[in-house]
């Protein structure tokens, strides 16, 4: 991101709201509402942050515009709004974000990724970054925040996935003289709309925002409403995308058939990859090695980390196909002379632990059978001697 330091303000797409607004409040310092302050001030505005979860009286001026989270309870929103003197728009986090990307430029000629959903999103973040192995890509996930060009990876300050984080990503990078070709994101509660290809890995697993006002999944839907990329979605998500230049369906579009995936996609032209590029098509299959235990969860996030791949506009040929298991996410090494099956993330629910159960039975199974065998090579235990 190298030459996109903002030092006063920039143009803003036309109808954007923080292009009109001077004097803008900021609610929820707490997720990154703070981020957002100091990236708004960078452009010139007069920025205000509140944590509305301590007091609910704003500062005493005349603000243009409000931006507050989707899971902030509109009573708390609505208790700030009241004390102001006057009635300003309110948009949310996400579209802040994606004002303040266009505005600054941060991703100029970056093709960035967006990850959503209310399971698997880490997961497919991590096997979409080891397909792009080798080339530059910044990554903002739950397991951290990474910069590899495939000579040498560099560890940035962890981050949450809070949308604002993404900009705070995106300056580390810039401070650190880190210039990336790709942009792996994945987002809380919704796209942001910034990313060239939008990915949404499930609606399933719902839980209650907003102070039990709406849910993760309406979030999620109501943000695919400003997404003018390519969309990826799993055909078990019914969702209408307007916006999109084309959306993919995983299982449809693309499938996989034991270790070979089969496809036929809309993809970005790799020529010209800015907002107003026209789509292409893709048709063909590719093998992946898949160096970890063969299960549904896995073989889904596959399917979906490919699409997104592909949809960017990358050939097939470029692709690292051999995909290891991803730490703390079902991955079962040999610890201490015992199969650990591993999914300790913080993401895990009560169903994954009959998913990590039935995986450990079945190793047992396995290797009671003498179908097991150690792979020193890989630090795992593999069932699948082929794969060796």
């Amino acid at each position: 991101m190298k030459g996109h330091e903002v030092q006063a303000v920039q143009a803003v797409e036309a109808g954007s709201s923080i292009e009109s607004a001077e004097r803008i409040l900021v609610l929820d310092t707490i997720h990154g509402g703070s981020i957002l302050v100091e990236e708004l001030r960078l452009l010139g505005k007069e920025a205000f942050g509140l944590n509305p979860y301590r007091t609910t009286s704003p500062p005493a001026h005349d603000f243009d515009l409000v931006i507050s989270p989707v899971h902030l309870s509109p009573a708390l929103r609505e208790a700030v709004l009241r004390e102001l003197r006057s009635e300003p728009k309110v948009i949310s986090h996400h579209d802040a974000v994606r004002e303040i990307v266009q505005a600054a430029s941060l991703l100029e000629g970056v093709r960035a990724v967006e990850v959503t959903g209310t399971t698997a999103k880490t997961t497919v973040c991590e096997l979409l970054c080891q397909m792009l192995r080798g080339k530059s890509v910044l990554s903002l996930t739950s397991a951290g925040t990474r910069f590899s060009d495939g000579k040498k990876e560099v560890s940035l300050t962890r981050l949450s996935i809070t949308p604002a984080s993404i900009l705070k990503a995106l300056r580390l990078a810039s401070e650190n003289g880190l210039d990336a070709e790709f942009a792996v994101f994945e987002v809380s509660l919704g796209l942001t709309g910034v990313g060239s290809v939008g990915v949404l890995t499930s609606l399933s697993e719902d839980y209650a925002i907003a102070g039990g006002t709406s849910s993760a999944s309406n979030a999620k839907k109501a943000s695919l409403r400003n997404f003018k990329g390519i969309l990826v979605v799993p055909s078990s998500c019914d969702v209408s995308a307007p916006a999109a230049k084309a959306v993919n369906i995983v299982s449809k579009d693309l499938y996989l058939r034991g270790d070979v995936a089969f496809f036929r996609l809309n993809t970005l032209n790799a020529s010209d990859i800015a907002p107003s590029s026209a789509k292409c098509k893709i048709e063909g299959h590719v093998r992946l090695r898949l160096n970890f235990c063969d299960c549904a969860f896995y073989r889904k996030c596959a399917e979906i980390a490919l699409t997104a791949a592909l949809s960017l506009g990358v050939p097939p040929e470029e692709l690292n196909t051999s995909l290891q298991a991803v730490p703390a996410r079902l991955s079962v090494v040999e610890w201490r002379r015992r199969v650990l099956v591993d999914n300790s993330n913080s993401g895990t629910k009560l169903r994954f632990l009959g998913e990590a159960l039935a995986l450990a039975e079945r190793y047992k199974r396995q290797q009671g059978a003498g179908e097991g065998v150690n792979c020193r090579r890989r630090g795992e235990v593999c069932v699948r001697r082929r794969r060796c």
